[in-house]
């Protein structure tokens, strides 16, 4: 009977140590997960926290639920993949058949069973499936009598595990099958690559499924995931260790994509203050995506003569950095933890097919070109500057050795020939990786020599990754992981500049270029309502205003030539002409802003009701300040709704009248009760335009203020915004 664990890893290697998780955010335990609902009601202050805690609550239990569903399929294909190895060393003579026994003449014969090779234990991962050869067994009861040998007759351990008899599994398991028999303590044991392919390696790996893997506490090193090697190895290297970057390889061979994943990775984690890019692309089809990108030090770059400049202002750049570093700091990394004042931020410049650059160009410019390129990657490596170089021709009279012996990272992707390949990493290898699939590379890193499979990375990930820097750009979010988490101080601040403080469809759209989704803003806007900070307006949400005091100059009104001045401090404009003319009535004529005028008189000058796009026709006045001009009115009950139009009230039709009656009457005063309160569309506060006229009969500003006497009187600052 065979007996099967699943053991966390192969028993002949050290456990890991645990891993703490962070302690902000954490996942939710089941009874917070059921008061979820009763938590955002009770804790509104912190629902933000609470929904990432329960977004990462329920990605864990997704993944335990995977794991299981994940471990039972795995136990499935252990012992389909026990029989396969069995049966075919069955069928290579690893067996033994007892002799036939008679009991008589006349009896039936009887035939012992065959003896084949048992295992003893099967572990399964989700790399690779192990099986330990059962080689002994104990004898007599509890072991009393030792151990005994537990394979068939004539069949020896070496003969299961020779190069022969793996290569044979192989093809029969259509997987790579390999043998570990480095301890006699720990048995000998035959492992399964359960991995796609007889490499070991997966077929695809998805660009979103690397980030999680990302060593985000290194980001000051710029590291670069490449993919996935053998045993599902994250093959990871550093920028500042490897500063310039060679990726050669046939059309289709992967080169764009290596490339792509390089920059959306740097782009996606480091902020634009600490890295900068440079990007040359005569083809004009690859780096299009990137327009627009914080990252960038200007447009994307498409003729040679440009290159040359480029390349040109970068070796200025490389001489002034050098001279600057010169007896204080070795490399960059040393300098900006050194003078934190004084960072710099690495530059790196991505040619993405020198070929065309080199050739095209003309004789006198490719020499410059290659000259250039030659002291770029010579001088640049300290003082943080990098190149990265794609060729699809990996020729002598493309790439010369002055550039090839200065690249520390070379990737090379499947090449036409062996000639080809032995000019990038010295040998065939390159031009023996397979055409299926897509993405699998060699890189060579000083010895250190690897085939990977490259995340393949879609042009939505590169947009995504350009989003992320535009936004981190603007401080309206930061990462959490590779998740992108809104400020909400910041988003607030960029709101009220950027939408006049409009929560609405359009607010939202044009956050979608700073990597905010719709959900991500609904959640942001349910934390401002929960805490106050919005206001309704009709039904558009709006976030609350802060209330600035307006202070009014000192106005010197004059009611006739021959009466001394009533002067009025900095009290409302409207209580200062309320003592020098007296109201129409019982209501003061001149409470209304002059936007809240234009649109009262649009709607009293209609006999049926009007829509709201029929005033902002008319008038000419922003959907948020009509908006608001509309609920001012409705208010004050002169104009009402009608189903969704607006019309004017009895009152409403009377406080006009009276409006145009006065205006009608008082030609000079027009200016001093119209058109100097000006709306400006903030929450209702108004602002005052001081008519600069002194010989308007109706205002004189005083010259000599500090001279009257109730300036005493006055709080201190208001005397000096008066002053002011």
């Amino acid at each position: 009977m065979v007996a099967i664990n699943i053991p966390a890893a192969f028993p002949n290697q050290p456990k890991s140590k645990a891993v703490k998780a962070p302690a902000e955010p954490r996942a939710l335990s089941v009874l917070e997960m059921l008061a979820l609902p009763l938590l955002r009601i009770t804790q509104s202050g912190r629902r933000a926290e609470l929904e990432l805690s329960a977004e990462l609550t329920r990605r864990a239990a997704t993944q335990r639920a995977n794991e299981r569903e994940l471990k039972k399929e795995l136990l499935k294909e252990a012992k389909l993949y026990e029989q396969i190895v069995i049966t075919r060393w069955a069928a290579l003579g690893a067996y033994h058949r007892p002799r036939t026994v008679y009991d008589g003449p006349e009896t039936r014969h009887k035939e012992k069973k065959v003896q084949r090779v048992q295992f003893e234990y099967v572990g399964v991962t989700p790399e690779s499936i192990f099986f330990k050869i059962l080689t002994r067994r104990r004898a007599g009861l509890m072991g009393l009598f030792g151990a005994q040998n537990a394979l068939p007759a004539d069949v020896r351990v070496f003969d299961l595990i020779s190069e022969e008899t793996l290569n044979e599994l192989s093809y029969a398991c259509h997987r790579r099958v390999r043998a570990i028999n480095e301890d006699p303590r720990y048995g000998v044991w035959v492992v399964v690559d359960r991995l796609a392919g007889m490499d070991g390696l997966p077929n695809k790996v998805p660009f979103t499924g690397m980030l999680e893997h990302y060593p985000v506490e290194d980001v000051e090193k710029a590291p670069i995931i490449l993919g996935v090697g053998k045993h599902r190895q994250i093959q990871t290297v550093y920028l500042s260790d490897h500063p310039h970057v060679l990726i050669a390889g046939s059309s289709g061979g992967g080169k764009s994509n290596m490339v792509n994943n390089i920059i959306s990775q740097l782009m996606w984690f480091i902020e634009p203050s600490a890295i900068k890019f440079t990007l040359i692309d005569l083809k004009r089809m690859e780096f299009g995506m990137y327009t627009g990108s914080p990252h960038l030090t200007g447009p994307v770059i498409f003729t040679a003569e440009d290159a040359i400049t480029a390349l040109t202002d970068l070796i200025t750049e490389v001489l002034r950095r050098a001279d600057l570093l010169s007896g204080k700091a070795k490399e960059l990394s040393v300098w900006n933890r050194k003078f934190p004042d004084q960072r710099m931020p690495r530059l790196v410049v991505v040619i993405d097919e020198f070929a065309e650059l080199m050739l095209a160009s003309g004789r006198q410019t490719s020499k410059t070109i290659e000259d250039l390129v030659t002291r770029l990657v010579n001088l640049g490596r300290a003082v943080g500057v990098h190149a990265i170089i794609c060729t699809q021709r990996p020729a002598v009279a493309v790439l010369p050795n002055s550039i090839k012996i200065n690249m520390p990272l070379i990737i090379s992707g499947r090449t036409q020939s062996a000639s080809q390949s032995a000019v990038i990493v010295d040998n065939a290898d390159a031009a023996n990786l397979p055409l299926d699939p897509k993405g699998r590379m060699i890189y060579l890193s000083g010895s250190n020599r690897q085939e990977i499979q490259t995340p393949f990375i879609e042009d939505d990930d590169v947009k995504m990754a350009v989003r992320i820097a535009t936004g981190r750009a603007a401080k309206v979010i930061r990462l959490s992981g590779y998740d992108p988490v809104i400020v909400p101080e910041t988003l607030t601040e960029w709101i009220n500049t950027n939408a006049e403080g409009w929560l609405n469809g359009k607010t939202a759209h044009r956050l979608h270029d700073f990597a905010i989704t719709d959900s991500m803003f609904k959640v942001y806007g349910d934390e401002l309502t929960a805490a106050g900070k919005t206001e309704k307006i009709l039904k558009l949400w709006r976030i609350k205003q802060p209330k600035v005091r307006p202070v009014l100059p000192l106005v010197v009104i004059q009611a006739a030539p021959d009466e001394s001045p009533v002067i009025e401090p900095s009290a409302p404009l409207e209580a200062a002409v309320t003592e020098a003319i007296p109201p129409i009535g019982d209501e003061f004529v001149n409470d209304l802003t002059p936007n809240q005028f234009k649109v009262l008189e649009f709607i009293a000058n209609n006999s049926s009701p009007v829509r709201l796009t029929d005033i902002l026709r008319s008038t000419g006045l922003s959907t948020g300040s009509t908006s608001e001009v509309l609920s001012r009115l409705l208010k004050k009950k002169l104009i009402q709704k009608i189903g969704t139009q607006n019309a004017i009230t009895p009152s409403g039709k009377e406080k006009y009248e009276k409006i145009m009656a006065f205006n009608a009457s008082n030609p000079s005063l027009n200016t001093l009760l119209g058109t100097d309160v000006v709306d400006n569309g903030k929450s209702g506060n108004s602002e005052i335009n001081r008519d600069t006229d002194t010989e308007s009969a109706t205002e004189l500003i005083v010259d000599d203020m500090e001279n009257i006497p109730y300036m005493e009187s006055l709080k201190t600052e208001e005397r000096e915004l008066i002053l002011e």
